[in-house]
């Protein structure tokens, strides 16, 4: 009678899991950030030589002025986001820093809206409504990102919160403008979202991945000092947006609202007398985005 051996257990060897944190997550917080104040602080800089330069010469020639610091900007921030593609292999960061690549190269067709001037809303209105459709129609191919409607709800209350200090302190322009401005700001956050990656696994990270998107989109699009509303009135809600992907609806719906916002009740070319009041008004809608959040 043979004996039936019993297999014997042949131990493996754990395969070590990628560490949450490591140098790219610091990479991605910092550069997220410095996007953010960098930005800022160039349009700022920007924005206060064109008002200074049009006084001292044509409307025509100081929007040229605009029009190279945001190339300018473009071409830095392009090559950044690149490097920090071509550089990491982790897959969990290489599409947040390829969505940057892309949000920054919007700056180059977004220069020629710098060329309006003052006084043409409308016009500015519809042209950025098309270059955000025409990118969302781009990135779509790369990024089909489903709707999932359920995440609607919870981006329209913090949409709500963080909209307010806005509508309290601004006012409304007529109806074709506001009918304007909501499309603007709709077709927008439909771009943004489609360039949202979630894709590292934690909360906080996406939420610097979203940051930075917010931030270079945010810098590139609109005009006559438009773009610094946006900066102030859309990356406080990153880590919201964060919480909410993936959903196409939730996005959509937060980031346009927001934008739509900031273009309703925000008139760009009375940003000289506001520009000191805009500070606690963006402090404001950060503090209603991140208690929601």
């Amino acid at each position: 009678m043979t004996e039936i051996s019993e297999p014997v257990a042949v131990p493996t060897e754990p395969v070590p899991a990628k560490p949450r944190f490591g140098i790219t997550a610091v990479l991605l917080a910092a550069f997220s950030l410095s996007f953010f104040c960098g930005t800022l602080i160039f349009q700022s800089v920007a924005w206060y030589l064109v008002q200074t330069f049009s006084m001292m010469m044509s409307l025509g020639r100081a929007a040229l002025i605009d029009a190279g610091a945001l190339a300018a900007q473009t071409v830095i921030v392009a090559l950044v986001c690149a490097a920090l593609w071509y550089a990491t292999r982790d897959e969990r960061y290489r599409p947040i820093f390829a969505s940057w690549l892309a949000a920054a190269l919007v700056g180059f067709p977004a220069a020629l809206l710098r060329l309006f001037g003052p006084n043409n809303d409308q016009l500015g209105a519809l042209s950025q409504t098309l270059l955000c459709l025409v990118g969302a129609g781009l990135v779509w191919r790369f990024n089909k990102m489903g709707w999932n409607g359920r995440a609607a709800p919870a981006a329209l209350m913090i949409a709500a919160l963080g909209i307010f200090p806005l509508a309290k302190a601004g006012a409304l322009g007529s109806p074709a403008d506001f009918g304007l401005a909501l499309l603007s700001g709709l077709s927008l956050g439909l771009f943004a979202s489609l360039l949202y990656r979630p894709t590292t696994g934690h909360l906080l990270l996406d939420a610097f991945g979203i940051l930075g998107v917010l931030s270079l989109l945010a810098s590139a699009l609109g005009y006559d000092g438009g773009q610094l509303i946006l900066l102030l009135a859309l990356p406080p809600f990153a880590l919201a947006l964060a919480a909410l992907m993936p959903s196409l609806a939730g996005g959509t719906l937060l980031t346009g609202l927001a934008a739509a916002a900031a273009f309703a009740f925000i008139d760009p070319t009375e940003l000289s007398i506001i520009l000191g009041d805009f500070t606690g008004i963006g402090l404001g809608a950060a503090s209603g985005a991140l208690a929601a959040g």
